[in-house]
């Protein structure tokens, strides 16, 4: 059963505790992805939301999103959750990127 982002609004609570590295490093932001929803956070001094959503759709089956949502926590990071298209999946795991001086990103997979 697709289910929409907002449900997943208290996990985005739980990920305001793991902002510590997008504020250390504000070229770098991540998210754990598991059966299509992929939670995580981003300095929005560095990205905006739509290159978020458009690294995120990167590394859906279906290249695509169709839920996107953010938040800023009391830190002023801001922390996401999306849905890939289509019921695409993602694999499970934790992606990180890093901007490059010529905005470039640069992704890691963690299994």
């Amino acid at each position: 059963m697709k289910r929409p982002v907002w449900v997943f609004a208290a996990s985005l609570t739980g990920l305001a505790a793991c902002a510590p590295g997008v504020i250390q490093d504000p070229n770098y932001f991540w998210y754990v992805a598991h059966d299509g929803l992929a939670l995580g956070n981003y300095n929005p001094d560095t990205f905006t939301a739509d290159e978020v959503k458009a690294a995120v759709a990167y590394t859906c089956a279906t290249r695509a999103v169709d839920n996107f949502s953010d938040k800023a926590n009391s830190e002023g990071v801001m922390v996401f959750a999306a849905r890939c298209a289509d019921g695409g999946q993602i694999k499970p795991g934790r992606y990180e990127f890093d901007k490059t001086r010529d905005g470039r990103l640069v992704q890691r997979y963690i299994p």
